[in-house]
This record gives C-alpha cells, structure tokens and sequence, in this order.
C-alpha cells in the first residue's frame, strides 16, 4: 500500500513538473495584457513595442509565455479583446484544442479605443470575443489570424460565472433576509 502511495506522489509530481514546465498560471478575476507579432505568430507575455497596461479597468503583465493556467471551480469566461487600433485578429485554443476566432474588425485608422479596456469591448470595429469555458482546469494558447501592423497588444480575463442553483440559492437568501428585515421593522412599530 505504502508503494502505491509513494508511486502515485511520484507521478503526480512528475507531470506537475511538466505542466509547470512552460505553463504561466493565471489569477481568475484579473485582466491580463498580452502581446503578440505578425500574422501566425503566438500570443505572449511580450510585445514587439512597449507594453501598456490597461485601464477601466487596469491589467498586469502576464507571468509567462503561454499557455497561461488556471482552475475555474465553476463554469466560466474567457474575454479577449484587440486594443488600440482595429485590424488585429485572434484564434484560441484550450489544452490544444480551438474554442474559437475574435470577431472580423473594421480597419479605420482614424479610431482607437487606446489602452482603454472598457472602450475597446464597447468599440464595435475592434476584434474581440467571449468564449464559454467548462469547469476544470484550462491551458490557454491563442495565434494571430491578422496583423495589418505587424504586431501589438491585447487584453484578456478569465471569469468564474455562478451555477443557475447558486443564483437561485442566493436570490432567494436575498428574499429571506428582506422578509426578516420587514419583520422586524414591522414589530417595532407597535
């Protein structure tokens, strides 16, 4: 039995080691700034140019190259948006495995949302997309479809979204406190 136990811990250290080996793990909740070159090249942690972090709301640079790790509990988001000026383009992938391009943008360079996180999901000529991720554990990886400008920055965020059941559980907890809540200020009155 001790065997079993001591090969078990040695396997999943081995293949820890090898997850971790060039995987960034990632905070869910956190808008995170990627970068990326031309056409067919990878998403990364770097930029060919400088690399402004978002604001409204801010984003971090990212721990590493991807794939970029993380754990969703629940159900979940994936938001990946182009910044600046539209043009730039971007396939995903999840374990290998496609989950989809970031919408076809409209070239004008006479409009940016800048480094603008809110302004560039709310500009309709930008690339951007939301794609629905399962519980368990992910390893994100995205490639470049378009780059007119030969490289440039984009955001992301990965977002836990709450089970039907817990949105009911808490909307009727909700319920329940403002009937007591009404009690109570109703027993005072007399």
């Amino acid at each position: 039995m001790r065997l079993a136990y001591i090969a078990l811990a040695s396997a999943a250290a081995f293949f820890g080691q090898i997850a971790g080996a060039s995987a960034g793990p990632i905070t869910v909740g956190q808008w995170y700034t990627f970068g990326f070159g031309t056409t067919g090249s990878p998403l990364s942690s770097t930029c060919l140019s400088t690399c402004e972090n978002g604001i409204h709301p801010p984003s971090v640079a990212l721990p590493s190259d991807s794939p970029w790790t993380f754990t969703l509990p629940t159900r979940g988001e994936l938001i990946v948006t182009d910044a600046f000026l539209p043009g730039d383009q971007f396939s995903l992938s999840d374990h290998g495995t496609f989950i989809g391009d970031t919408s076809t943008p409209v070239i004008d360079y006479n409009k940016t949302c800048s480094n603008d996180i809110s302004a560039c999901l709310a500009f309709s000529e930008i690339s951007k997309g939301t794609f629905a991720l399962a519980a368990g554990d992910h390893a994100i990886t995205g490639t470049v479809i378009q780059s007119p400008f030969d490289g440039g920055v984009g955001y992301f965020e990965v977002r836990a979204v709450p089970e039907p059941a817990t949105m009911s559980l808490l909307a009727a907890s909700l319920v329940a406190l403002g009937m007591v809540s009404y009690r109570r200020r109703g027993r005072r009155s007399f």
